[in-house]
């Protein structure tokens, strides 16, 4: 199991995980695949994102999908678009632990995925300035998402108090326990 990001990125050219091969370019692939500058832009994402959700349903017996993709942070009112019924988790943590997560995912894989070297200075300003554009995209659209189809928790409740977290977003989403969810 992994991000549907990187289903994407290997489906075509509609994943912002694109940046990590062209490091150069990065802020192109968030105009293109997160931000939607152009509505051809959207409308591809869109259709290769249900092309993608498809395929995991018809494996998975058309079971309520969990995706965890941070790009979607900020695509809210694309995905409430396709799925006007759709809840959301938003799973929030201390932005300094995010910076240290993200520098440590990016210099594992980078040297993986790199077309081209690193501009110098790309990986601070890259991850900062991700991650002030997904947050400030989730907090302009959160008020969109419908009563009853968001819960917010923290990373450090979920990791001190799992269960009683879990309970909350069933209660607040309005999920039930078991196979009719």
């Amino acid at each position: 199991p992994q991000e549907e990001e990187l289903a994407l990125m290997n489906m075509g050219p509609e994943s912002y995980y694109h940046a990590w091969a062209f490091t150069d370019v990065a802020e192109i692939f968030y105009d293109r695949t997160i931000a939607f500058t152009k509505a051809s832009d959207k409308e591809s994402w869109s259709k290769r994102y249900l092309e993608l959700l498809r395929k995991i349903s018809l494996n998975h017996n058309s079971k309520r999908m969990l995706l965890k993709n941070p790009p979607n942070t900020a695509r809210i009112p694309v995905l409430l678009e396709l799925f006007p019924n759709a809840k959301f988790i938003h799973i929030h943590r201390d932005p300094f632990e995010v910076y240290a997560s993200t520098e440590k995912l990016l210099t594992r894989v980078l040297p993986y995925f790199q077309f081209r070297e690193c501009p110098e200075g790309f990986m601070e300003s890259h991850i900062i300035t991700t991650y002030s554009r997904l947050m400030k995209a989730y907090l302009d659209h959160r008020s969109k998402i419908p009563e009853g189809q968001l819960v917010e928790i923290s990373m450090a409740a979920l990791g001190n108090y799992p269960m009683e977290e879990l309970e909350r977003i069933y209660a607040s989403l309005g999920l039930k326990l078991g196979k009719e969810s």
